[in-house]
């Protein structure tokens, strides 16, 4: 697929990374990815985000993230990662 080229790149996250992704197809024939924004070498810290991608053929993807930390400041007062 894709000639061996990524499909999804870590420019589309803030972290540079993905992780538990969720893809699905829709009754509208797009593909949906629902994927935590993290980079394992960043720690559990670095879990602030969520990705959300839409696709007609796997390859082209258009993306959106939500940012916990922006869109609730505060939400990550007194969290500790373990």
């Amino acid at each position: 697929m894709n000639n061996g080229n990524p499909v999804i790149n870590g420019d589309l996250t803030e972290s540079g990374g993905l992780r538990n992704p969720y893809i699905t197809r829709n009754q509208d024939g797009n593909f949906y990815i629902t994927a935590t924004d993290m980079r394992s070498s960043k720690g559990r810290g670095s879990n602030r985000s969520i990705v959300l991608m839409q696709s007609s053929d796997l390859i082209h993807w258009k993306s959106s993230n939500i940012n916990f930390e922006t869109q609730f400041p505060g939400m990550f007062s007194g969290v500790h990662a373990i």
